[in-house]
């Protein structure tokens, strides 16, 4: 009966600590008043004038234990995601419906997203189902061209 208890326990524990996450991030200026001095670019964008539409999902259990849903993401600057740690599930969510759309689109880019979320409480809040649909018209960068910009009119001081 105890060996039984044990493996029981042992396959309990598997399950739980078996799990992963891969993230891709670009490089941050280490230090919050270190100036960073880039070109400045000029893009040309080939716009489709059809909208892209596409949908994700997830469930989770106890708030954190994500039971189902998609399962790949695009972390994309000022995408329309919170940095409130209330929302990072439904950030998550966001972000994987932008991915689907990008994928889906095969773009670069989503001009002017719109993200319709539901949230749905079962069982006293313990399961919770995010659903996000994001819509927007797709882009492909044609061209990227250097700006020739004095360095004085690029600069920002931090509080601006």
């Amino acid at each position: 009966m105890r060996k039984m208890y044990l493996l029981l326990m042992s396959a309990i524990s598997l399950i739980l600590v078996s799990c992963s996450s891969v993230s891709k991030t670009g490089y941050v200026a280490p230090f919050a008043r270190t100036e960073v001095h880039t070109d400045v670019l000029k893009a040309d964008l080939d716009i489709n004038k059809n909208k892209v539409e596409a949908k994700a999902s997830s469930t989770y259990l106890f708030g954190f234990w994500r039971i189902s849903g998609d399962n790949k993401f695009t972390e994309a600057k000022d995408a329309g995601l919170s940095n409130s740690i209330f929302g990072y599930k439904v950030d998550k969510v966001k972000s994987a419906a932008l991915y689907k759309a990008l994928q889906q689109a095969d773009a670069d880019m989503l001009i002017t997203p719109k993200y319709d979320t539901e949230t749905k409480c079962y069982i006293f809040g313990l399961i919770k189902t995010y659903k996000v649909k994001v819509s927007g018209y797709n882009a492909k960068i044609k061209d990227l061209k250097q700006i020739d910009v004095p360095i004085k009119e690029t600069r920002r001081h931090i509080g601006d």
